[in-house]
């Protein structure tokens, strides 16, 4: 009964005058959602020449995960993934600094704007691939499962979870000028389009940046980027575009 009272109550605010006011975007924005222009492309295109300073081309990269290069966008597309060189499974840019490491190169932090730039580019390599993670392996299952259980746990001061905002009693509704969307959903593809470029924040921001920011806005403590808890939980949420086609970067707002 507290959850069904907890739904109605948090649609019923969703809904209320206080989210209806000022709904509608900026003539800018509109501008910007109708074209084709996406400021993250900027950003990609940087991550792309530290890449290649950095590892010198896709050749290598295929090197390092054992797979062909013609094979190596449709293996990105399947991230996170367990690495075997890792022991566990990562998310892109976790992969990327094992790969660094490899090469005697100092890793980039997870927080850094050169690593969100070239595991965003490395990403975009499998743009027009399909999502392929697998949720049902020997550690994916786990992983799955776990980020499942971190998707629809209810945290913080305001007792919210993920799925509170993305349930289908809510879908559609307003919060913060932003509509929920169903996060499997085709015409969203949420797991297959981050990073994206926020316009909100005028950056390019990783899918699990995002988490936290959804976090904070909640009151609950953020998770921190990398560890086992996110990489689950992106896993979990990127597996409900399964079988949708990798934009990176995605444009939000």
């Amino acid at each position: 009964m507290k959850k069904v009272v907890f739904t109605v109550a948090f649609a019923a605010l969703l809904s209320s005058p206080i989210f209806a006011e000022n709904l509608s975007m900026s003539d800018k924005d509109k501008e910007l959602y109708s074209s084709d222009e996406n400021p993250g492309d900027l950003y990609v295109s940087k991550g792309e020449a530290i890449f290649k300073k950095t590892f010198g081309n896709s050749d290598e990269l295929a090197k390092f995960l054992g797979v062909e290069k013609s094979k190596l966008s449709t293996e990105l597309a399947s991230y996170p993934k367990y690495l075997p060189k890792a022991g566990k499974v990562v998310a892109i840019d976790q992969m990327l600094q094992l790969a660094m490491s490899e090469r005697g190169i100092k890793p980039f932090k997870l927080t850094s704007d050169d690593m969100v730039f070239m595991s965003s580019f490395v990403f975009s390599l499998a743009n027009e691939q399909k999502m392929a993670v697998d949720t049902t392996g020997e550690h994916a299952k786990e992983y799955y499962e776990y980020g499942n259980k971190i998707y629809h746990t209810q945290r913080g001061a305001r007792g919210l979870s993920c799925n509170s905002c993305h349930s289908q009693g809510v879908l559609g509704m307003r919060l913060r000028m932003q509509v929920l969307p169903n996060l499997g959903a085709p015409e969203f593809k949420s797991g297959a389009t981050w990073p994206a470029y926020r316009m909100t924040k005028s950056e390019l921001t990783s899918l699990q940046k995002r988490f936290q920011g959804c976090m904070q806005n909640s009151s609950q403590k953020p998770l921190p980027i990398g560890s086992k808890e996110m990489v689950a939980l992106e896993l979990y949420v990127r597996s409900m575009s399964n079988s949708q086609a990798v934009a990176i970067p995605g444009l939000k707002r």
